[in-house]
């Protein structure tokens, strides 16, 4: 089903699954991602007559077990690309969209693949339209829907989202660098900041080994150890730049509200961290026994 993620204000998702009369459970993790944005590369030739904007790219991943037909997909928001029937995914196989034709701009291709040194079976389509900002663009991943699937904000289904800005939160070193917006995992919600971290331009190749932001303990999951093991260092004014979750180059409570709010896509008081804040939170927290039990630091989230 479609709910809202964040839940209630948030925008129209797939869910994990259905939850009629409870909270929402989640976005569900989509067939087919964005994994990698460039939206601003280095200039390719030293002034020459190509620019940064000339080798921009998104970049897809297929993360299931079963090949995938793109025919019923498309790019849309600030760039938009339709897929053709012939285009297909293999499990774990990546596509990179590009501003360009590589079918009939072999000299560009020939730049491009350069530029990246992609391997020669490398799969590029193009060209998108519109153009990926500096400062801020959208990107929707969506699909054709089938059978009663109809969103009613929608003449589509929406599979994936980011929303890319300069601001914080965001990766900070991304212009002209050579690094761009690489996605930390599989089902990481496309459209939170925390699901993006900055990494060498890679297109054509996806690497979801790194550390997701909020998983400060690495066992993979981000939970409640997580949540006490930040706070636990904001009291000690740790100086690991892992626990500066906001990118502001501080460790502060900003941190622990980005985890709880953008990373977990809660609020305070959610204590089983279900989405929510409701009596099943309360009942957890008095069977806990430490409401005001006059034991200072002794609870947990």
């Amino acid at each position: 089903s479609l709910g809202r993620w964040p839940d209630a204000d948030g925008r129209l998702f797939p869910m994990r699954e259905m939850s009629f009369g409870a909270a929402n459970t989640g976005p569900l993790s989509p067939p087919l991602l964005i994994s990698e944005v460039h939206y601003n590369p280095a200039d390719p030739d030293d002034n020459g007559p190509l620019d940064g904007q000339a080798i921009q790219f998104v970049e897809l991943h297929n993360p299931t077990e079963l090949p995938l037909n793109l025919g019923s997909y498309s790019l849309d928001g600030s760039i938009e690309f339709a897929f053709s029937d012939s285009t297909t995914l293999e499990p774990g196989e990546t596509l990179v969209v590009a501003n360009y034709d590589p079918e009939l701009d072999l000299a560009q291709d020939t730049l491009f693949r350069l530029v990246y040194t992609l391997q020669v079976d490398a799969k590029v389509v193009g060209p998108f339209t519109g153009e990926l900002g500096v400062d801020t663009a959208v990107i929707r991943l969506e699909r054709e829907p089938v059978g009663g699937e109809d969103d009613p904000e929608s003449s589509t289904v929406l599979v994936d989202r980011v929303e890319y800005s300069n601001q914080h939160g965001w990766p900070q070193d991304l212009n002209g660098t050579g690094q761009s917006l690489n996605r930390v995992a599989t089902d990481a919600y496309g459209d939170f900041s925390a699901s993006w971290t900055s990494l060498l331009r890679s297109p054509g190749t996806v690497d979801f080994s790194v550390l997701a932001p909020g998983d400060v303990n690495g066992d993979g999951r981000i939970d409640v150890s997580d949540v006490d093991q930040l706070c636990a260092a904001i009291h000690d004014q740790s100086e690991d730049p892992r626990y500066d979750l906001n990118r502001d180059q501080e460790l502060t409570r900003d941190d622990h509200r980005f985890l709880i709010e953008e990373i977990l896509g809660t609020s305070a008081g959610d204590a089983n961290l279900d989405g929510t804040f409701n009596s099943q939170d309360l009942v957890l927290i008095f069977t806990n026994a430490e409401y005001e039990d006059g034991v200072e630091a002794n609870s947990s989230w």
